[in-house]
């Protein structure tokens, strides 16, 4: 079995090969399961650093385990992916923004929506970013992040106010 030691764009070149392939004679059937590998290793380039910010949304916008509804488990789509998100990080920010409103979250996330909203607001660590949480979402249909995102504002105001006065 290929492992996924090789490169993720070497999989993906593969997976196109395959598929160009199973155009052109519908009998042929793939020794390997190209998306799994697809998804093993984007997922291990993500928790190893090797994959960050926009990357990451690409990553998800094209794996077919975040895009297909057979897939919709959380086994299959572990919320540790935003982990490769680091917003102080991020060089474009309205490319960024446009990237994650382009993703259907809600839909993708469906069955753990609680604590996808929760891992987004965690994302926030610094009150300069606070406000990507009101781009990345509209709060005013959102109870349960407009929560999260009071909570994480209160602890954020308080630790910055603590500082100030030490």
């Amino acid at each position: 079995m290929l492992g996924v030691y090789i490169n993720l764009s070497e999989i993906i070149l593969l997976k196109s090969i395959d598929d160009s392939i199973r155009e052109m004679d519908e009998n042929f059937e793939s020794k390997y399961n190209l998306e799994e590998m697809i998804h093993k290793t984007g997922l291990i380039f993500i928790k190893n650093g090797k994959m960050k910010n926009i990357d990451v949304l690409d990553f998800i916008k094209t794996d077919i385990f975040f895009q297909e509804k057979r897939f919709n488990k959380k086994i299959y789509r572990p919320l540790n992916i935003f982990d490769g998100i680091d917003i102080s990080l991020i060089e474009d920010k309205n490319k960024f923004v446009k990237k994650w409103k382009s993703c259907n979250f809600y839909l993708m996330f469906e069955s753990q929506l609680e604590d996808f909203l929760k891992k987004v607001a965690s994302l926030i660590t610094q009150m300069r970013d606070f406000g990507y949480l009101f781009k990345f979402y509209k709060l005013d249909y959102e109870k349960t992040l407009r929560i999260e995102a009071i909570k994480i504002y209160k602890v954020n105001s308080l630790n910055y106010y603590l500082l100030i006065m030490m």
